[in-house]
């Protein structure tokens, strides 16, 4: 105790706010670097204020004074390295949607146009944005947001300009985004390299479910009536159009009922608490 009133007493109340400050400030910046377990930046941190203090407590002016001058290239650094958790977990915010007249067939109507253009010889890679927005992992030429509609889908398909080997972009709820999508990103990022070996649309669709919910649905390469689903990083194939529309509805279903209620709904639900626990 008498150590603690002997320290308190060479401080004011301002050194106790800088001190609040700074600890703060230190602690959500380590907090944020410590989420990207690839670089692990959380440990560089460390070091560099460690750095920082001992340069001052030794008295080194010159190096002292380099690394405070140096500070704001070293955090520029640190967020180009943490671009991805960035991008994630900021850039990648979640879709909160009003609740609206979802068609109850679009899932089976998707199948439906998928094995039409199978027929057809024209393969679809089809996205279907969950919870995760992706606008700024997705490349689109343009952004229609149209309810879904058999003949919208079908025109849109059999156009001049459609290109198969890129991606056809829905919601789940049955919007569609977009057509000729591509996905950003480096592949360099991706530690694995057996993904440089595979084709454009599945080192899309396997970084991109990686990342994020988004579920992907590519027809088979094979003259079948099969398809693959790749969702949250795992790959299923051979997969017939029964179970891929009962899979695709479990999985868009279960989206929107995380994407969270109404505020009416949010606000009946504390009224109701709030009278319960009266």
């Amino acid at each position: 105790m008498i150590i603690l009133s002997n320290f308190f007493s060479f401080m004011n109340w301002r050194d106790l706010i800088e001190i609040i400050f700074f600890a703060t400030v230190f602690y959500y910046i380590s907090k944020w670097l410590y989420a990207d377990h690839h670089h692990q930046l959380f440990f560089y941190f460390l070091g560099y204020c460690l750095l920082f203090l001992t340069t001052a407590w030794l008295q080194l002016p010159v190096v002292h004074s380099f690394l405070s001058y140096f500070a704001p290239v070293t955090a520029m650094l640190f967020i180009l390295l943490h671009q991805e958790t960035l991008q994630k977990k900021i850039i990648t915010l979640r879709n909160y949607i009003p609740v609206k007249q979802i068609p109850s067939n679009w899932h089976q109507e998707l199948i439906r146009i998928a094995l039409i253009a199978r027929n057809k010889e024209i393969p679809l890679n089809i996205i279907i944005e969950q919870r995760d927005n992706l606008n700024e992992l997705l490349h689109s030429p343009f952004l229609l947001d149209a309810p879904f509609q058999v003949e919208l889908l079908q025109t849109l398909i059999n156009s001049t300009t459609f290109i198969p080997e890129k991606f056809i972009w829905l919601k789940s709820d049955g919007t569609i985004r977009s057509i000729n999508v591509s996905a950003q990103y480096k592949i360099d990022e991706m530690q694995n390299n057996e993904i440089h070996t595979m084709p454009r649309w599945k080192q899309d669709a396997t970084i991109l479910s990686t990342k994020t919910d988004v579920m992907i649905i590519v027809t088979s390469e094979e003259q079948t009536t099969n398809f693959t689903v790749i969702h949250q990083g795992t790959e299923l194939s051979s997969l017939s159009a029964e179970n891929c529309i009962k899979l695709l509805k479990k999985i868009t279903l279960a989206a929107l009922n995380k994407k969270g209620k109404t505020s009416h709904e949010s606000k009946k639900e504390s009224l109701n608490r709030q009278q319960h626990t009266s």
